[in-house]
């Protein structure tokens, strides 16, 4: 399968152009920007595949897109900054994605995450 890394700020400001099952790889940074790489992928039949491949690449955190799409949802302007800043603040600890980074809901797969 062909990776295609793209930029999180290009990402967010397309995040409704996803399946919401799919998922969204990081690398582990402290702050993300514009520029972040990431890849976006892996649904339901793919998941196990994708999410091994990602980690290999050092993208070892993820989030789904349709939690990311829940922040995405609260920013007023639409604008690659404003979902940048929204993304960053929901990432600290105790924020939304904070919370729901590399969860995955039990009934997706079989596979324990590694």
């Amino acid at each position: 399968m062909p990776l295609t890394i793209r930029n999180l700020g290009d990402v967010l400001l397309h995040i409704y152009d996803f399946a919401f099952e799919a998922a969204i790889y990081l690398p582990d940074v402290v702050r993300y920007d514009a520029d972040t790489p990431c890849l976006v992928g892996g649904g339901e039949s793919e998941w196990a595949s994708f999410h091994e491949t990602c980690l290999r690449y050092g993208f070892k955190n993820w989030l789904n897109v349709a939690v990311v799409s829940d922040t995405c949802d609260a920013v007023l302007e639409m604008t690659v900054p404003s979902l940048i800043a929204a993304f960053n603040a929901d990432s600290q600890e105790g924020g939304w994605l904070w919370k729901m980074m590399n969860c995955r809901h039990p009934d997706s797969s079989s596979q324990p995450i590694k």
